[in-house]
């Protein structure tokens, strides 16, 4: 493994330590104002990798993550819950995302932030399963929910799955 490419790998680790909780819009804002790029394509062979919270910017200068496997409760894509948030030029391929709820292949829940030049490409799968309450799901090839506008410049081609287990 390339030098660069593990300095950018232990990098998003740390990003990852601490978990979604009932605290986790506080845990977002830990980020705030710090910018992330990513300096080289990453495959991650279907581990199961996410970056639970962001607030700052994380620019993907057009590299991509292939082969990103998610699999949690809620809150689930390359980045479970953002706030306030700049995910731009991100590309995800093959991706595979499961959750119960607010699941979307770049990022679960985006509450405020912006979204720019993001490609779910090469059929990646975004699934969520829900029974009892809540009877919905928020699920999307891009954001699973988002409060803002999502912008041109965003696509997907990915398989996108809602499955009621009560029906």
């Amino acid at each position: 493994m390339k030098k660069s490419k593990m300095i950018l790998i232990v990098f998003l680790i740390i990003l990852i330590i601490v978990p979604v909780s009932a605290f986790f819009i506080a845990d977002a804002n830990r980020d705030a104002g710090k910018y992330v790029k990513l300096v080289t394509d990453i495959d991650l062979k279907g581990q199961n990798f996410m970056i639970e919270s962001f607030a700052g910017t994380f620019d993907g200068a057009g590299h991509m993550i292939r082969s990103m496997t998610v699999n949690t409760t809620q809150y689930a894509g390359l980045f479970g819950y953002t706030s306030s948030a700049t995910i731009k030029n991100v590309i995800i391929v093959n991706a595979s995302v499961n959750a119960n709820n607010y699941a979307g292949g770049i990022v679960g829940y985006q509450s405020g932030g912006t979204l720019d030049t993001c490609a779910n490409a090469n059929g990646g799968k975004v699934t969520t399963y829900t029974s009892g309450y809540p009877k919905y799901a928020y699920t999307g090839g891009i954001a699973g929910y988002t409060s803002t506008k999502i912008p041109a410049g965003i696509f997907t081609n990915a398989y996108i799955r809602l499955y009621n287990v009560n029906s």
